[in-house]
């Protein structure tokens, strides 16, 4: 006789375990497998802290970035949420967007770039006065002009800002001398 957690009798272990119960002790120990596997992420930070070199904040920011940065198998967690994410039909997931025609991107809000190209303009006033020659290259969003590639998502008034920024970015450089390509 076996007892399972409603210490109900049954006649064996099978009787136990429902579909759902099997699958759920099959995520728990693949959560474990994967926890205890990346465990070593979290040594020096928490030496770190111990020691008193680092506060809370800073150990959990540092535990963090190690844990992100060296996660076993990212890559597979990865792709198994793209594969998530294409079976349910949804097009936007962590900030990720895809497009109708198969590519990724992301939406760009407004934002205020006058503080950005002060600072790069005094970057450059003082690489000039080191002898150094400064010219700006804006890198290019993948978003068009006018949206269109966004298709059925455009409807949703997900307006990607990125030409505009990078437009007036360059704008704001070229009215303060700054070499742009």
């Amino acid at each position: 006789m076996f007892r399972c957690a409603k210490m109900k009798r049954y006649k064996n272990a099978k009787d136990c375990f429902s579909g759902e119960s099997l699958g759920a002790l099959i995520v728990v120990i693949f959560l474990l497998f994967f926890g205890i596997r990346n465990i070593k992420n979290f040594g020096k930070p928490f030496c770190d802290f111990f020691e008193a070199k680092i506060n809370f904040q800073e150990l959990t920011k540092e535990t963090q970035n190690a844990y992100l940065s060296n996660f076993s198998a990212k890559n597979i967690f990865v792709d198994l949420n793209g594969l998530f994410v294409r079976i349910i039909g949804k097009h936007v997931s962590n900030k990720a967007i895809l497009l109708d025609n198969g590519m990724l991107t992301q939406n760009f809000p407004k934002v205020d770039l006058q503080d950005k190209a002060e600072r790069t303009i005094c970057f450059s006033n003082e690489l000039e006065k080191r002898g150094v020659k400064f010219i700006y290259v804006q890198v290019p969003t993948k978003m068009d002009l006018n949206n269109e590639m966004f298709g059925n998502i455009h409807s949703n008034n997900m307006v990607s800002f990125g030409n505009k920024n990078a437009d007036e970015l360059v704008d704001l450089l070229l009215q303060g001398g700054i070499e742009v390509l």
